[in-house]
């Protein structure tokens, strides 16, 4: 049985963010079989320039939501996760 969740992470500055970001978040789901259904960037603010990534994922059975949490917080361009 597989799992879908609602994974927001907030990325730092947007400059940061594309420059840091290079793909490593797509690369540490898919290390771990986790699979993108969907996602929406936001900017979050006028005055930020943090942006906002939702992702709809997919986990395999054997995998436990607050692993991911750890995984993704480890990455030095997420500010901030919420997992739903």
């Amino acid at each position: 049985m597989q799992f879908d969740y609602l994974l927001r992470v907030i990325i730092a500055g947007i400059c940061g963010a594309l420059i840091g970001y290079d793909g490593q978040l797509q690369q540490l789901l898919e290390e771990k079989k986790i699979t993108i259904l969907s996602f929406q960037v936001e900017v979050q603010g006028d005055d930020s320039d943090d942006i906002a990534l939702e992702m709809t994922v997919r986990f395999p059975a054997s995998y436990r939501a607050d692993q991911l949490l750890t995984l993704v917080q480890e990455a030095a361009f997420v500010k901030a996760i919420e997992l739903r």
